[in-house]
This record gives C-alpha cells, sequence and structure tokens, in this order.
C-alpha cells in the first residue's frame, strides 16, 4: 500500500497518432496538480497510425515502463483504434497486475460493448474518476463503488455505477504538456524534452491545438453528442468554458518552448457559439498577446456577420474555418441528421467568407442509405448554386478558399442514427467488427459512385468552370442523378476521364479522377 500521492504512478497511453489529445492533456495536469506522478505514451500504430497493431518491440518497451506504475489508463479516441487497444491491454496483463482502465466518448457512449475486451472503464470524465480510484488504491479501500466507474465481476457481470457530474472546468489547471514525462516510442522511449521534434512535427500539421470549450450546442444524430446530452442531462450546461486566461496561458506556455508555432487550432465544436461580447474580450487579448493565424470549426447558425466583423476588426486573421454543411438537402438535414438547414443563409455566410478571402472546409456526408436519390441530387444542386455565387468574383483563387471534405456516413453505437440503421436492417448486426474496426470515415480510394463524381467536379471547377457547372447542372436532376447511378455511372468514368484531356482543368499534377475525390 502507498502512504502519499507523490509515490504513487499514473501511466496514461493515448492510441491516437496527434500528440494534442485533449482528454489525456487535461487529466494528466489534473493529477499531477494533485501530486500524482503521470507519464504519457503517444501510440499510434505501425504502418497505419489507426488500424495499425504495435511491433512485438515497440509493446516491451511499453511493458517495461508500465510495471512499475499503480493505475493505467488508455484514452480511445474512437472505435476504430480498439482492435490495438485490445492487442496493448491483453499484452500489458499478462505480467502487470494494476488496473488497467480505458476512457473516451465511445466507452461513455456504450460501455457494455467495451467491457467485453477489459474489466474496467471509465463512465464520464476522468480528471477526479482517477483521483479518486488511486486515492482509494493508496488509502487500501476498494475503489469499486466510485462514480463513474464500469466494471466485470469475477462471475463476469457487468456492473455500471453512477455517471458522476460534469466538473467544473475553471478549477482545472492549465493543460500543460509535462515534457519530461510525455514519451513516443521508437526504438526506444523518447521524451518530448529528449526529441523537441516530436511537438514540432505535430504543430507543423495542424497547429498549436487548444480545446477551449466542451460540449456541443447541438445533438446531430449521428453524432456522440447527443448521446453525451442524454447522460449528463442532470448536471447543468451542455456547454462549458475553460477560464480565458488558462487558455490564453497555454498558449503562452506553448509558444515559449515550440519552436515553431506558427498557427493556433481553437478546437472546439463551434467557436462561434460565444457572445458577441465574449468574442470582443477574446479578439482582444488573442492579438495583444498570441497574434498568431487562427483555425477554427464553426456552424452556420451561430457564424453571424456581427461575430465575424469583431475578429476582423481587430486583425485576428482566420486562416482557415472547418464549417459542417452535411447535406444540400433540407430534409436530410432536419429529418434524418437533426441539423438546422437554411440555404439562403447558408449561402450568405459562404458569400460573405468568400469575400472576406476567408478559407474554409466544408464537410460533407455521402453514402447515407435513408437518402433518396432527389434528395441526393438537392447536393449537387446546392453545390450548382454555390459556383454561380462564388465564380464571378472568386474563380482564381476557389481552390484556396474552398475545399469539400467528403466523409461516407459511418455509424456509432450509442447514437441514434445506429440504432435507427439497425433496426431497419440498414447495417448487419456485426457492423462494428466488420465495419468500424476497418476503416474510418474516408471513402476508399476503389470506392467510388455518384457522389464522388459531384465532389470531384466541384473540386476542379476553379480550372474550368463552364463544364463543371453544366456537369452539376445536369446531375442536380432526380431522373439524370438516378440513371447516372444506376446504369451508366461505371462508363461514365472513362468518358469522363478522356473529355478532361480536352477540357482544361479536370486533370492536374498527373492526378486523375481515379484518384482521391476528397481532400
Amino acid at each position: 500500500m502507498q502512504t502519499s500521492t507523490t509515490e504513487f504512478k499514473i501511466l496514461l497511453i493515448d492510441l491516437n497518432d496527434n500528440v494534442f489529445g485533449h482528454g489525456v492533456k487535461s487529466i494528466s495536469a489534473y493529477l499531477r496538480n494533485k501530486g500524482y506522478h503521470v507519464a504519457t505514451v503517444y501510440l499510434p500504430g505501425d504502418g497505419d497510425p489507426v488500424f495499425g497493431e504495435i511491433s512485438s518491440g515497440r509493446l516491451q518497451i511499453l511493458h517495461e515502463l508500465a510495471q512499475s506504475y499503480n493505475v493505467i489508463g488508455l484514452s480511445i479516441l474512437c472505435h476504430h483504434m480498439v482492435p490495438r487497444a485490445v492487442q496493448v491491454t491483453t499484452y500489458l496483463k499478462e505480467t502487470i497486475s494494476s488496473p488497467i482502465v480505458w476512457g473516451g466518448v465511445p466507452i461513455v457512449c456504450e460501455p457494455n460493448f467495451f467491457l467485453k475486451y477489459n474489466n474496467y472503464v471509465c463512465l464520464g470524465e476522468g480528471e477526479h474518476f482517477l483521483h479518486e480510484l488511486s486515492n482509494r488504491i493508496i488509502t487500501g479501500k476498494t475503489f469499486l463503488d466510485i462514480d463513474n466507474l464500469g466494471y466485470k465481476t469475477n462471475a463476469g457481470e457487468i456492473q455500471l455505477n453512477r455517471v458522476g457530474k460534469f466538473i467544473d472546468l475553471h478549477v482545472l489547471p492549465q493543460s500543460f504538456f509535462n515534457i519530461d514525462h510525455c514519451y513516443v516510442i521508437e526504438d526506444r522511449l523518447i521524451s518530448f524534452r529528449e526529441s523537441p521534434k516530436i511537438l514540432e512535427e505535430s504543430t507543423s500539421k495542424s497547429g498549436y491545438r487548444i480545446f477551449p470549450i466542451r460540449g456541443c450546442p447541438f445533438a446531430c444524430a449521428y453524432c456522440t453528442n447527443n448521446v453525451l446530452q442524454v447522460k449528463y442531462k442532470d448536471s447543468g450546461n451542455k456547454l462549458r468554458t475553460f477560464n480565458l486566461e488558462s487558455y490564453f496561458q497555454e498558449l503562452e506556455h506553448g509558444k515559449s518552448f515550440i519552436s515553431n508555432i506558427k498557427t493556433v487550432f481553437s478546437n472546439e465544436d463551434d467557436f462561434f457559439v460565444r457572445s458577441e461580447e465574449e468574442i470582443e474580450e477574446f479578439a482582444i487579448q488573442y492579438k495583444k498577446r498570441i497574434d498568431l493565424p487562427l483555425m477554427v470549426n464553426a456552424t452556420f447558425a451561430k457564424m453571424t456577420d456581427p461575430k465575424l466583423d469583431i475578429l476582423l476588426k481587430h486583425g485576428v486573421v482566420l486562416k482557415r474555418l472547418k464549417i459542417g454543411l452535411q447535406s444540400g438537402s433540407k430534409k436530410t438535414n432536419k429529418e434524418i441528421y437533426r441539423r438546422y438547414f437554411n440555404a439562403d443563409l447558408i449561402k450568405e455566410r459562404l458569400s460573405r467568407l468568400f469575400t472576406e478571402k476567408i478559407p474554409i472546409v466544408v464537410d460533407i456526408i455521402s453514402d447515407n442509405p435513408f437518402e433518396t436519390y432527389s434528395e441526393r441530387s438537392e447536393t449537387a444542386s446546392f453545390l450548382y448554386d454555390l459556383l454561380k455565387e462564388i465564380y464571378y468574383t472568386n474563380r482564381t483563387e476557389m481552390k484556396r478558399l474552398i475545399q469539400l471534405m467528403d466523409h461516407k456516413l459511418m455509424f456509432y453505437p450509442g447514437t441514434e442514427l445506429y440504432d435507427k440503421a439497425l433496426t431497419n436492417k440498414l447495417i448487419p448486426d456485426d457492423y462494428i467488427e466488420e465495419v468500424l474496426f476497418k476503416r474510418t470515415t474516408f471513402r476508399p480510394d476503389n470506392d467510388k459512385n455518384i457522389e464522388c463524381l459531384v465532389f470531384g467536379v466541384f473540386d476542379k471547377a476553379y480550372y474550368s468552370f463552364l463544364p463543371s457547372k453544366t456537369i452539376l447542372k445536369i446531375i442536380s436532376y432526380p431522373k439524370v442523378y438516378c440513371l447516372i447511378d444506376t446504369k451508366f455511372f461505371s462508363f461514365l468514368i472513362p468518358i469522363f476521364y478522356k473529355m478532361s484531356k480536352k477540357i482544361r482543368g479536370f486533370l492536374t499534377s498527373g492526378r486523375s479522377l481515379y484518384g482521391r475525390w476528397e481532400r
């Protein structure tokens, strides 16, 4: 039995390939603040960072580190990582008796599923949970009755304890990296202090990521946020904001030891959920203390002109704005996805962004089995209208200003759409094992359909507007859309490919229509 927190060691394992995992960073900072020795190991797969297994050599190095730790927490960002989580956990359990606890949003949504693979899971936020679990072990008491614990008894029965309320974000310390005890595993264990390039490489790809707001104002049917809002319905505000001073202190600290920070990615679900007064305060402090180009996520509903005006007035440079359209169909958005949709407002917002020359990435969901051909063709029609709006003012800059991100619709356990798809037999009972364990949302290179054609035509419109506009107009007719998709698409691709050699713009840098459509 331990006598103090300083002698108690907690190891956090993050399977994500990005070292800016917000949950792990926050939990580590909280536990260090309580006096524990905490180490974090970032463990993406070999070959493929999501689906790749861990080599025996890297597992052995992890084992050598883990055997001296009293509690091991393993963070799972998505179901795609479960096979690797099983591999790591099975390997460690062979010789290590310390409790191994899985945590992450997917587990909160569907804990019973994950208890098939591991004996302990965290049912909610992990900061106070791991502190309480560790304290029980230190004092020699059982931890099986603590809030947020799900576990499997010796008899194989599943027990889910009470889910605790949200933690007060204002009491959390800044989520600084503990660079002496953050590691990656190559041929040996390497700390961030020993190799600053680890953080520099991650930062160069997507900027310094920071997560200042927990929660989302919406509850889309395909998203885990709708599950979390049900789980935490008695916990108060579904949106919780970190103290603004903590936000800037973390960024200032990051700038002090990461030499190449050129961009900040404020990674909350919707930057513009803030009030105009809050954005004003943010903009003033950000320009004064950080003054780096800013990337944000946004929604059309919350991104108003006055809020955008405030940022521009104070000289905050928006390097990229990521926004979800999901579908050009009002019915699909409203009845299937449960999302706000106003086509005129969206076009107005996009037009404003084009005018201000703010680059945007627009998320679109394809391969939705609930959509009819008529509803799918509405997306083609929407993109056709969008081309008409932006062509004359920004054609030469279109490639820089707008990108479409094509996501195949994935069904995640616990969400409304997953249950609906199972009930309607649109996905098989083994969907998790046969789909989620094997691929992510992006479309495989060899999987093409008419939606790929639609997005690809739009994607190349900045080179040859007239053919793109004409093709989108033709495809937007539901009967034509249906005809191409069911009868002639396999023949259309080669024809379209040959045409593209004569029509400037459909081939660039040796990249053809047989390549990836999505970016």
